[in-house]
């Protein structure tokens, strides 16, 4: 007697379909969920130093929501930059000090700045995705 043969017909090629649909699925899940996660981990453990040429500097309000409607706002000053893209410096920034220091980057020049290394290599990427890198200790060099 002969055994019978798998089945190859299109019954099939849905259910191969299905699973690799679904896999694709699955992995951009836990990008989208572990990604963050590990990519602060990286930058917490990996500090770097930049220096980009300042061309404007601009103070804002930012803000987190959560799914559930609970969020907090802070401020930050967008920094815009000819050679590093755009940066968000948040640490130390408050309402009353936040135009000052606006002002003191918008004059121009050269500003080294702290940040993590995994944002600023895939800075092109966080930017797709409306992610500017946050940076710190903003220091004019000469």
């Amino acid at each position: 007697m002969k055994e019978p043969k798998a089945e190859s017909g299109p019954g099939r090629r849905v259910g191969g379909r299905f699973y690799r649909a679904l896999a694709l699925i699955v992995v951009i899940a836990l990008i989208a969920l572990v990604g963050p996660f590990a990519l602060s981990r990286i930058d917490a453990a990996h500090r770097v130093q930049i220096i980009c040429f300042v061309n404007a500097a601009e103070p804002l309000k930012g803000g987190s929501v959560t799914r559930t409607g609970l969020g907090t706002s802070f401020n930050e000053i967008e920094i815009t930059t000819s050679d590093c893209g755009e940066l968000l410096l948040r640490e130390g920034v408050t309402a009353d000090n936040a135009s000052e220091l606006a002002g003191q980057l918008k004059s121009g020049g050269n500003y080294r700045f702290e940040t993590g290394e995994g944002s600023y290599a895939i800075r092109s990427v966080l930017r797709l995705i409306g992610r500017d890198v946050t940076v710190e200790r903003p220091v004019q060099v000469r």
